[in-house]
């Protein structure tokens, strides 16, 4: 091969790489957004709802390798007292096609980075023939109270002092939507990652407005960016009606998406039978 052809061919390489951190306008450039869907009515941040995110990995290519690997569902149940319920339900389809769901049931309070009273968290998994793993499963609950979390899992206790507010990444989802869009800021906090990971030090600052046109949203979202200890830096996008749309960490992103259980569902299926398949052949050989 010529050096003029080594020089088109590394040229061509490097358009095909994605090159940014994932934004919403890196997700639709790779695929990662076709349509959001439509504002439901009455919607209300302090309401309740029910949002369905997709969750989407880049490889780091722009057209090829980049897929949903899972779903989030969270559903918001109407403040009463001061406090408000969160159901979460997420499930992932690792690398082993092994499915990782977690189910919990938080009690947040109705304030800025809504944060955790009290909480359950349910952990299940399936091998790649869909069978499950008991000894990969595990309940827990917590709890915050007078500046301490206690943490309860296979009969152990964990407790950590906490430096002020306590709340999780789900929770976020939820408190974000009643951020203003302005630099008033959101009190320090600390984060319990998937309500098990103690993440101290973090903040969210709002960092303006992002042009957009595109998904059928139409103007400029909103951006919030959050940092601390522990994480890899999230960012947030809103449309005008407080609506969380996109969320990105590295290579990860959470897309509001209404086909995100339909989609990890084709997802699953699809692998169990190629699992299944393969497992006869061996068998039949």
């Amino acid at each position: 091969m010529s050096w003029l052809q080594e020089q088109k061919k590394a040229a061509k390489r490097d358009e095909n790489i994605v090159g940014d951190r994932l934004t919403p306008e890196t997700l639709q450039r790779i695929g990662g957004i076709p349509q959001f869907p439509p504002l439901a009515a009455g919607f209300r941040p302090d309401g309740a709802w029910t949002h369905s995110y997709r969750i989407f990995a880049c490889h780091g290519n722009v057209d090829g390798g980049n897929e949903t690997v899972g779903r989030l569902r969270l559903e918001r149940k109407p403040a009463t007292a001061g406090r408000f319920q969160l159901l979460a339900d997420q499930s992932i389809v690792h690398n082993d096609d092994t499915l990782h769901t977690l189910r919990a049931t938080l009690t947040c309070e109705n304030k800025a980075a809504a944060p955790l009273v009290e909480w359950t968290l349910s952990s299940r998994c399936e091998n790649a023939e869909g069978q499950p793993l008991p000894e990969a499963s595990c309940d827990e609950s917590g709890r915050v109270s007078g500046g301490s979390v206690e943490l309860r899992r296979k009969g152990g206790l964990a407790r950590y002092a906490a430096s002020g507010l306590v709340t999780s990444d789900w929770a976020l989802f939820a408190a974000l939507q009643q951020m203003p869009f302005s630099p008033s800021a959101m009190p320090p906090f600390d984060l319990l990652e998937g309500l098990s990971l103690w993440r101290p030090a973090h903040r969210i600052a709002y960092r303006g407005t992002y042009p957009w046109k595109g998904g059928g949203v139409e103007g400029p979202l909103h951006w919030f960016q959050q940092w601390g200890r522990g994480t890899l830096p999230y960012e947030y996008w809103l449309d005008s009606n407080h609506r969380l749309l996109v969320v990105t960490t590295l290579s990860r992103a959470y897309i509001l998406d209404g086909r995100a259980e339909e989609l990890l569902r084709e997802r699953r299926e699809s692998r169990l039978r190629r699992n299944r398949q393969r497992s006869q052949r061996k068998k039949n050989v």
